[in-house]
């Protein structure tokens, strides 16, 4: 019940939802003329404010760049990854593939390769919810086994089904193993709330976020744009929309987090 409202009620705040929810209501009080424009003209700010890149760009790079990658990355005893960027093996896909979060578990090959530590947590499991019948983190470990990393230096937490289990799971696994210092892996846009998870469970992280969207190069493009870029960047795109549901999601979930005491 809870993973259904964790997933749903964020859908009610976001713009997309919001705008639905904007919609339905204009036809319901169509017959109040005054009312139905003035929730009509609330969806078309709705629509410019979140489909607008400069809104998006700001919002997602509140949270991407609170914690940048450290200068130096120490030694430590295990590297976490967590979940949330692969694509199961299922027809017409040969194997089990990654998306764009899927940095995470590149970059936990090349942190172990580059002898960081020598160990790997995967972090996720059954999402029974959505009909899947093998864990994440198995699927994330044959990735990891095409990136050469051997099954016997990967542990799997497969129990996981959201970032707090991912902290709870992941510790009991940690002293288990006796080990102290981690390096945890995750996308940026993830790492303020699944750092803050994983220190309230007493563990000493490393933060290592990666799949960044918002680059020094792409924040210059907005500081100084050309005339022909402020057009493309008013115009509403749905992509730019997704970004603010994205970022909406992780401040929703840093709140009823800190609501829940988690954090």
């Amino acid at each position: 019940m809870w993973f259904i409202l964790s997933k749903f009620l964020p859908l009610m705040v976001v713009p997309l939802g919001l705008i639905i929810f904007l919609v339905v209501a204009a036809l319901l009080f169509r017959k109040r003329a005054n009312l139905s424009r003035n929730l009509l003209w609330l969806i078309l700010v709705l629509i410019f404010v979140g489909g607008n890149r400069w809104v998006a760009t700001q919002a997602i790079q509140s949270l991407e760049w609170q914690y940048l990658p450290p200068t130096e990355i120490p030694q430590a005893d295990a590297i976490v990854t967590l979940g949330g960027g692969h694509r199961h093996q299922d027809w017409p896909r040969i194997i089990a593939e990654i998306g764009e979060a899927g940095d995470r578990y590149l970059a936990a090959g090349y942190l172990q390769k580059e002898g960081y530590a020598d160990t790997i947590i995967v972090s996720g499991g059954i999402i029974h919810q959505f009909g899947y019948e093998n864990s994440e983190a198995k699927a994330i470990l044959d990735v990891l086994q095409m990136l050469g990393v051997a099954e016997a230096d990967v542990i799997l937490e497969e129990v996981s089904t959201n970032t707090y289990e991912n902290a709870v799971e992941t510790r009991k696994i940690v002293e288990a193993e006796g080990f102290e210092k981690i390096l945890l892996v995750t996308s940026a846009l993830h790492m303020p709330r699944a750092l803050a998870l994983f220190e309230a469970q007493g563990l000493d992280v490393v933060p290592i976020p990666v799949d960044y969207s918002i680059t020094e190069f792409e924040q210059t493009q907005l500081v100084s744009p050309t005339p022909a870029t402020v057009l493309l960047f008013l115009v509403p795109d749905v992509e730019y929309m997704a970004i603010n549901s994205r970022v909406l999601r992780e401040y929703i979930g840093i709140a009823v987090y800190r609501m829940l005491g988690r954090l």
